[in-house]
């Protein structure tokens, strides 16, 4: 089994980033992303939300999506909750 702290990995970044097709995605990837193995877990957890904040839709609305999973992309693997 994986260390917990291996949860916030690049697989999840890469979830995140298929949330919505108004996100950033390259942006978000290369924020969160850099040098995430190296990071114990708070800083992991510090980076992903740095880079959430940075590329996050400024619309309420896709906003929304990204945070609960587009349910356009539910079962596509791009969405991060229940997919």
């Amino acid at each position: 089994m994986a260390d917990f702290k291996d949860e916030p990995s690049p697989r999840l970044i890469g979830r995140l980033a298929g949330a919505s097709a108004s996100f950033d995605r390259t942006a978000f990837e290369q924020n969160a992303g850099t040098g995430i193995g190296d990071l114990e877990l708070q800083a992991r957890i510090d980076g992903i939300a740095r880079a959430l904040a940075a590329t996050m839709p400024t619309s309420p609305e896709e906003a929304g999506r990204v945070i609960r999973g587009d349910p356009r992309c539910r079962g596509s693997g791009r969405c991060w909750t229940s997919c």
